[in-house]
């Protein structure tokens, strides 16, 4: 993977050692000081436009949560994406035209993109039903508030309206580094750095919520297990910053962690090994839930 300046990104991953996805109830997650679950979207298939409005598309209670938060420093909008109809991304990349240039004129850029591996085996643990990775950060959380208020950010709402099926859209934020990665989100946007992932490399993203503070420690210590492993392979843990806000979500999370793996059969292989088994006793002893999606850099 090679780092860019003013380009484009594509994609990130961690995942579950011998592994099975898990998703359970939603509790306060242990990270957030605050608790957000009014600010939670309903589970279940929405069944009427205006349901589907509100499963995909912010809040107006969001939107006032992160105007009267406190704004010291930049943020990256992580977004999980599945299209309509049928997975086809014609509407929402007509959407997507219109609010990146709006985007830019805010300052933000798009830290990386990609789309979803769809054909993984569920043994991996992945959460197939996204269909694409985008993570722009801004420089401040105001600065999102009015790109999203803009003429030109609206005028595109009905292509994202009819282009998205679901969204999963958090905000992250710098916090204490549960396994050693090679950016915070401050560097990444004082260096105005993005990512480049090179053709065959997976990307995985994972949201995490720990059991309880202990598990927060215990995956630092599954953290340190693992990173000399992904490093041995090639791979790069790029980011582990802390969960802020649901923005558009069903679950509160704690932590989200990005990796890079140089190939498929690279990144199958590492899950099968003795070290990432064992390591992966501790990851299940940390975490009460998690969500990963991989990705590969778009065409």
């Amino acid at each position: 993977m090679k780092t860019m300046k003013n380009k484009t990104l594509t994609s990130l991953m961690l995942v579950n050692g011998l592994i099975i996805f898990i998703m359970m109830t939603t509790t306060k997650a242990n990270a957030q000081e605050k608790d957000y679950t009014n600010l939670l979207i309903p589970k279940g298939t929405a069944k009427t436009f205006k349901q589907h409005i509100a499963k995909t598309q912010v809040s107006e209670a969001v939107l006032e949560e992160l105007e009267t938060m406190d704004d010291p420093g930049p943020i990256i909008l992580l977004n999980f994406v599945r299209f309509r109809p049928d997975r086809d991304p014609t509407y929402y990349m007509k959407y997507g035209a219109m609010s990146g240039a709006e985007q830019i004129v805010e300052g933000a850029w798009q830290l990386f993109a990609g789309g979803a591996i769809h054909d993984l085996d569920i043994a991996y643990g992945f959460d197939n039903s996204w269909d694409e990775i985008a993570a722009p950060l801004y420089r401040r959380r105001a600065a999102y508030g009015v790109a999203n208020a803009s003429e030109a950010y609206q005028l595109g709402m009905p292509d994202r309206v009819a282009g998205t099926y679901q969204r999963h859209l958090y905000s992250l934020v710098d916090g204490e580094q549960l396994i050693a990665a090679t950016y915070t989100i401050q560097q990444v946007h004082d260096d105005h750095i993005s990512l480049k992932v090179e053709k065959g490399e997976v990307i995985v993203g994972e949201f995490l919520r720990f059991k309880d503070a202990e598990g927060r420690e215990k995956y630092k210590e599954y953290g340190a297990a693992i990173a000399p492993l992904i490093k041995s392979i090639g791979g790069e843990i790029i980011l582990s910053v802390d969960c802020e806000l649901p923005v558009v979500s069903e679950e509160l999370w704690d932590h989200f962690v990005m990796i890079t793996y140089p190939s498929l059969d690279a990144f199958k292989k590492l899950f099968q090994t003795d070290e990432w088994i064992e390591a992966s006793r501790i990851r299940r002893a940390a975490l009460d839930a998690s969500m990963a999606a991989p990705f590969q850099a778009e065409p």
